[in-house]
C-alpha cells in the first residue's frame, strides 16, 4: 500500500484492505480502479467504479479494498449540509443501468 500519492489518497492493490472507523461525513471516491467497500452491519457491499463516490452516513466502520489489480481511494470530509444520505434507489438504478449497458454488449453478438 502506498499512501504518498496525496494528502488523502491511498493506493490499494489486490489483497490490501484498510478499515476506517467512525467514517460518518467522509466521501469515499475511486480515482482509479475498482474499490470494494464493506460497511459494518450492512447486508450489501458497495462497489465504486472509477469516478464514482459515496458519502458515509453512519458511524459504522468501513473496510475498503481493491477489487482487482490496483485502485486509488480518495477520502475527503464532506460539509455537514451535504451529508444527507443519497437515495438508495438512485444508487441501485445507477448499478442497474451499468449492468444493462454491459449485457447489451454481450447480447449484441448472441443470437437468441
Amino acid at each position: 500500500m502506498n499512501d504518498k500519492i496525496g494528502r488523502y489518497a491511498i493506493t490499494l492493490t489486490a489483497g490490501d484492505a484498510i478499515t476506517i472507523s467512525r467514517p460518518r461525513g467522509l466521501r469515499f471516491a475511486s480515482c482509479r480502479g475498482v474499490l470494494w467497500l464493506t460497511i459494518d452491519g450492512e447486508r450489501d457491499d458497495v462497489i465504486l467504479q472509477p469516478g464514482e463516490s459515496m458519502v458515509a452516513c453512519k458511524r459504522a466502520a468501513i473496510v475498503v479494498s481493491a477489487l482487482q489489480g490496483e485502485a486509488v481511494l480518495r477520502i475527503r470530509k464532506v460539509p455537514p449540509r451535504q451529508q444527507a444520505a443519497p437515495a438508495p434507489i438512485a444508487a441501485l438504478r445507477a448499478q442497474w443501468q451499468r449492468l444493462l449497458a454491459n449485457s447489451r454488449h454481450v447480447l449484441e453478438g448472441t443470437q437468441l
